[in-house]
């Protein structure tokens, strides 16, 4: 019976001793920073134990492997460097490592400040009635939340037109805004901010037309037209006139020098 006592006693102390080892094990990440495009450099420090299989790491759940064009693994400071980042590669990445069969892993993150993409032109040209549709394209980590500004001043979300949809995995970076009318004449300008309170913005005119605006140059064109015709029917009216009147004086002419004629013959048959 003390032979199974001292068993277990033994064994408890093996668990005991191998679950304090794993709980004193730890990896302390350091997030790299997006900065003008120049090389950043993620971090994993482990902690705990000296000796352990090199570190993994991953993006979006797919394994990276460092082809020293894009990415750089330095095992000696538990580290991956990405060579010239771009925006898609900001956000979470995962490091870890295995060690006496159990997987350790933590969250690393490329972080960045906000930043909007310009609008595809300054400014946009809508007719009265139509609906206005503007997409906030924004970026950075921690993920940035979008506000919309009307002429620099927040705008009215009473107005029931008014709506905001999630655009790209940004909270109310799409705006609608429903029937324009010309009051809705402004500059829009989107602000995303991040939870550090660092914001960066884009803006756009947005231009409302009456709905007859197209109509007018075509009823300019019509009058223009129409005083043309006028303008060449009287010229012909008055062309044809004269022409009459320059006619009749011939015509007398003519029929004065046949009575004549007609005189004279009378003459000679009497003689």
């Amino acid at each position: 019976m003390s032979l199974w006592i001292s068993c277990f006693n033994i064994a408890l102390v093996c668990l005991t001793s191998v679950a304090l080892a794993g709980a004193d094990i730890q990896i302390h990440p350091i997030d790299g920073h997006l900065v003008n495009k120049q090389n950043a450099t993620l971090r994993c420090d482990v902690s705990g134990i000296t000796e352990f299989r090199p570190l993994f790491w991953k993006r979006n759940g797919d394994a990276i492997n460092p082809d020293g064009e894009k990415y750089v693994k330095d095992q000696q400071n538990n580290s991956l460097t990405i060579i010239h980042p771009k925006a898609a590669d900001i956000g979470e990445y995962v490091c870890g490592f295995e060690y006496k069969g159990v997987n350790y892993n933590t969250t690393v993150n490329l972080q960045s400040v906000p930043f909007v993409y310009r609008f595809e032109s300054k400014s946009k040209n809508l007719v009265e009635g139509d609906p206005l549709v503007l997409d906030c394209k924004a970026k950075g980590y921690p993920v940035p939340t979008a506000a919309w500004l009307k002429d620099g001043l927040p705008i009215d979300t009473s107005d029931p037109r008014v709506s905001f949809s999630e655009y790209e995995g940004i909270e109310n970076a799409t705006l609608r805004i429903e029937n324009l009318n010309y009051s809705d004449r402004a500059d829009y300008t989107c602000v995303a901010t991040n939870s550090d309170g660092i914001s960066a913005n884009a803006t756009i005119l947005v231009r409302v037309k009456n709905k007859l605006a197209a109509l007018w140059p075509f009823l300019g064109i019509c009058a223009e037209v129409i005083v043309l015709c006028v303008i060449i029917y009287i010229y012909e009216k008055r062309r044809s006139k004269k022409m009459e009147e320059d006619d009749t004086p011939e015509e007398a002419g003519h029929l004065t020098n046949s009575h004549d004629h007609k005189g004279k013959d009378d003459v000679r048959h009497r003689k």
